[in-house]
């Protein structure tokens, strides 16, 4: 039922999510309390919370200092531009929030003016490749980081469910797979979208440059705002890397600290110190004409522009995804699904990667991002931990989750294609034909990916998981009277 409502769209995708609330309760499989207690955890928590962090850079307005400082450094070409929007859009996504930083790098094409001539088709073929090249460099670079991508934080709250012995996808290990896939993906798609740019590219690049070049010029000098919004960005980040530096061998992690509580720690900090930081002149002025004019200022990070840009919808989805499994671990349905889906996964991990990753990949196009992953990993995590590559099982529940985020042919809402679509003004048609060969070679590139690199970052071949988690058991209908 779920697949149809989010495949035909008759509600909001997020309201889906209310699905297992009163389906599951009514027809018996769970209680309301078992039920709701998945809608948020600490995964959940990590979503909301650290998407409002990585809203800081995005909030002081240094993301659009950084993309013209990339965009004007050298002329511009048809694929110079090309080259230049993927690496911003990929740096961007990385340490602050994928759509608002999309957002920000169409904003800055849509101020330019470029007068159309008869080549004008050249020009608009152009510009269709490079927004399209700019929301799969976004989506790459999100992956990188836990928290700046919904499906990577999706099946993290679905794979917990298995009672993980450790957190194995932290930051700083998942880090160490995610970066060098991502920086691939970016350089094969990018050498894949200048292929496609017509030689006579040029039409309009001069006005661009000139647009571009213009509002660089325009910008005023770096506030203190926007200085330490990057220095408490990469504080948070550098934080994150070193809580589960034991990885590697060293330091100590202290017991109750997690990245949830980092996050809320940054978000609770930062909402209260003022942007400019003026109350350091009360401390340091030694004569009254020295103290700062008495003004009210926002904080670092504001409130209303955090809570205009969340998307809290987006958290009943992920609950309803760790519901599914649940209830399938409940009911013991894994043999049934193996039995179904048995001839398919079943079979070396080489085929079976290579089929989970096809089929994850794939369906983002179809449905939602987070819709996929809400919708094949529990059927994955179900069947894999009696299949005959169980010890494997957290690879193939990885590959889900980075794999459902390749949704580059359709503008689902809350996607970088959606603002592909309305604010580049790229046409559905153009997405679908220019985004169906980023998928190929993404889907190709996770593959090889998690067949050969993804155990060396993760060398156990013993099960990460431990038992089962414990479930309010319903008790069974009393007996018939004799």
């Amino acid at each position: 039922m779920m697949f149809w409502f989010l495949l035909l769209h008759p509600v909001h995708v997020p309201v889906v999510g209310f699905l297992p609330v009163f389906m599951f309760p009514l027809t018996g499989v769970l209680t309301t309390d078992d039920v709701t207690n998945c809608y948020f955890n600490q995964n959940i928590a990590l979503m909301i919370i650290g998407g409002m962090l990585s809203m800081l850079i995005n909030n002081s307005g240094l993301d659009k200092r950084i993309a013209l400082f990339i965009l004007t450094r050298k002329k511009l070409t048809g694929k110079m531009l090309l080259y230049k929007a993927s690496l911003a859009a990929f740096l961007l996504s990385i340490v602050c929030h994928r759509l608002l930083a999309c957002v920000t790098i169409y904003s800055l094409f849509e101020n330019v003016s470029v007068p159309i001539t008869g080549t004008d088709s050249d020009y608009l073929k152009t510009r269709n490749v490079i927004n399209n090249a700019i929301q799969t460099s976004s989506i790459f670079g999100s992956i990188v980081m836990v928290h700046t991508s919904f499906t990577t934080m999706a099946f993290k709250a679905m794979y917990s469910e298995l009672g993980p012995r450790d957190d194995i996808f932290n930051y700083l290990q998942l880090a160490a797979f995610t970066l060098p896939v991502a920086i691939v993906l970016l350089v094969l798609n990018t050498i894949y979208y200048s292929l496609l740019l017509n030689r006579n590219s040029e039409p309009g690049m001069n006005a661009m440059q000139e647009g571009i070049d213009y509002q660089r010029r325009d910008l005023p000098a770096m506030s203190g705002h926007e200085k330490c919004s990057g220095i408490f960005t990469f504080a948070a980040i550098l934080l994150f890397f070193l809580l589960y530096s034991e990885w590697l061998g060293y330091l100590y992690t202290p017991s109750g600290v997690n990245d949830v509580t980092i996050a809320a720690i940054f978000v609770f900090i930062l909402s209260m110190l003022p942007k400019e930081l003026f109350f350091f002149k009360y401390v340091t002025a030694k004569d009254k004409s020295d103290l700062p004019p008495r003004r009210p200022t926002s904080s670092l990070l504001f409130w209303k522009f955090v809570d205009q840009n969340t998307n809290y919808g987006y958290m009943f989805l992920i609950g309803s995804g760790v519901v599914l499994y649940r209830a399938i671990s409940k009911r013991a349905l894994n043999t049934r699904i193996q039995q179904n889906i048995e001839p398919l996964f079943d079979t070396d991990w080489y085929v079976a990667s290579l089929q989970v990753v096809l089929l994850a990949g794939l369906l983002p196009n179809m449905i939602s991002s987070i819709g996929a992953c809400i919708l094949f990993l529990p059927m994955i995590l179900s069947f894999g931990t009696t299949s005959t590559w169980s010890n494997k099982i957290h690879l193939g529940a990885l590959g889900v989750g980075i794999a459902s985020s390749f949704g580059f042919m359709h503008p689902f809402r809350h996607t970088p294609a959606f603002y592909c679509h309305n604010n580049g003004k790229t046409p559905i048609r153009e997405m679908r034909r220019l985004g169906i060969g980023s998928v190929v070679i993404s889907i190709i590139v996770l593959w090889i990916a998690l067949c050969f690199y993804a155990p060396v970052v993760w060398p156990s071949e013993a099960p990460f998981y431990g038992p089962a988690v414990n479930i309010t058991q319903i008790p069974p209908p009393p007996a018939p009277a004799r």
